[in-house]
């Protein structure tokens, strides 16, 4: 079911010399000059950037029509990009919506669901792909999911990562030098992954930046992943909500939009040096999110605990080789098209039987009419946060809540988010007819992935004192 080439036997190469993130320029330029020069490598051919940027939801976005000036540092990209409206993440939390841009899978066929839960290594990544078509493969990841320990480096020649605590992430400035660094030393068509955190709890952002956004710092009366949050979201005491006032709320979206501001700016500058080294144009860039944020849309933060909009709407940027003029697309799609999608704009065999759809037709043309009949499956398995499914057949969305950190089990919730896009009217009970449509949907999705969706060898990736370590206890 793991989407491996027909005759092939995936493995984890390890031909490839790896280093710590910590590493200094001398030895990171060593890592790199050391690759072997691979048959078949052609400078023409297109370079490609993949930036996943941790917890950005669409709607904190300038382009995407918020009312501040969170990403204007962008706005030279996005005149030259095509961007989705309405892309949708396949998880609400980092892990299973990561394996799904690099596999083009959904959760519940690449099978890294749950809390610890490695990468399959019968999975066929984007990086593998790439790299046996002669790309030098570089990654620099500050999220501790995306890691060699979870098997994410498969396919990278070098995947430079962080496996500190989620609070202690590095900042995405050093994520800039060090890309410029790996840049410098790669004369192969190339790809480069990225996966910054700033705009991850705690929302960390330099002091000297922190007045860029509000001309003043946020307030600092919430404070991420403490007391009250906690209280609410990992013991589920839900009478704390009272607590929660209009400086909390405040405090919390200042410092969300303040992360956003500095992250975008930095994401800009990777942007210059691209350019610089004279990459930027025949490159294909991907700028996305893994997933989104609640800032108390629903009575909750963080990630991972729900599967409303805020969560799984996140922002899509694609900008082909020598573009020229932006395009918008009004389509929904979905993150597990983007490795079809590269695959096709490059010219190389897109893999069968993959959840993903090529968007190149979108891209090069605008319109692709089969997008209109797609469903949109999202899945969380956090026990004790979320565990539960959603099914999208626009403008129609059901959540299927098996448990929750509220206590709720068993429980359809349905909007029309065309009528309610801010999911505020569950209308479950007046359209029992859509709830059984899409509940048939979702069935159909389930027994498409087989039989083996949680299968015990997820079970035995658990790596329950890492995450503890890491700061993912509960």
């Amino acid at each position: 079911m793991i989407g491996t080439r027909p005759g092939s036997r995936r493995r984890r190469s390890r031909s490839f010399r790896r280093c710590a993130v910590l590493a200094g320029t001398a030895f990171l330029a060593s890592c790199v000059l050391s690759e072997p020069n691979l048959p078949g490598s052609d400078p023409s051919t297109p370079g490609v950037v993949l930036i996943v940027v941790d917890t950005l939801r669409a709607d904190h976005l300038s382009q995407y029509g918020y009312s501040r000036a969170t990403s204007l540092a962008l706005e030279f990209f996005s005149r030259q990009a095509t961007l989705f409206e309405q892309c949708y993440a396949p998880a609400s939390w980092t892990t299973p919506s990561t394996a799904s841009i690099l596999t083009g899978l959904l959760p519940m066929r690449h099978g890294a669901e749950l809390r610890g839960a490695a990468l399959d290594l019968e999975a066929t990544t984007l990086a593998e792909i790439l790299r046996d078509e002669g790309f030098a493969t570089l990654g620099v990841s500050f999220n501790h999911n995306i890691t060699r320990t979870t098997a994410f480096d498969q396919g990278f020649s070098i995947l430079l990562d962080f496996e500190g605590e989620s609070s202690e992430y590095p900042d995405i400035a050093k994520m800039r030098a060090t890309a410029r660094d790996l840049l410098k030393t790669s004369t192969r068509p190339f790809f480069l992954y990225l996966h910054p955190m700033n705009v991850h709890g705690p929302y960390l952002t330099p002091e000297e930046h922190l007045s860029d956004l509000l001309g003043s710092p946020p307030g600092k009366e919430f404070r991420y992943s403490k007391s009250l949050m906690d209280s609410i979201m990992k013991k589920g005491r839900l009478e704390r909500r009272g607590e929660v006032t209009a400086l909390h709320l405040q405090s919390h979206r200042d410092q969300y939009d303040t992360a956003i501001r500095y992250s975008m700016d930095q994401i800009a500058r990777v942007f210059g040096d691209l350019q610089e080294a004279g990459l930027y144009e025949n490159s294909v860039i991907v700028l996305t999110a893994d997933h989104g944020e609640e800032l108390y849309d629903h009575q909750g933060f963080g990630h991972g605990y729900t599967l409303y909009e805020e969560l799984l709407r996140v922002p899509l940027w694609i900008k082909l080789p020598n573009q020229r003029n932006p395009r918008v697309i009004e389509e929904p799609v979905s993150l597990t098209d983007l490795l079809p999608t590269i695959l096709e704009v490059l010219d190389l065999t897109v893999p069968e039987h993959l959840d993903g759809r090529s968007l190149a037709g979108l891209l090069n043309h605008g319109i692709d009419e089969t997008v209109r009949e797609r469903v949109f499956v999202s899945e969380t398995r956090w026990p004790g946060r979320f565990e539960g499914s959603s099914v999208l057949a626009y403008p129609w969305k059901l959540i299927h809540v098996e448990s929750n950190y509220e206590g709720r089990e068993a429980d359809d919730l349905l909007y029309h988010l065309v009528e309610d896009p801010l999911e505020q009217n569950d209308v479950a009970n007046e359209h029992a007819e859509v709830v059984e449509r899409l509940t048939g949907l979702l069935e159909e999705s389930r027994q498409a992935a087989g039989a083996s969706l949680r299968s015990e060898d997820v079970s035995e990736k658990m790596n329950e004192d890492l995450l503890k370590a890491l700061g993912y206890d509960e």
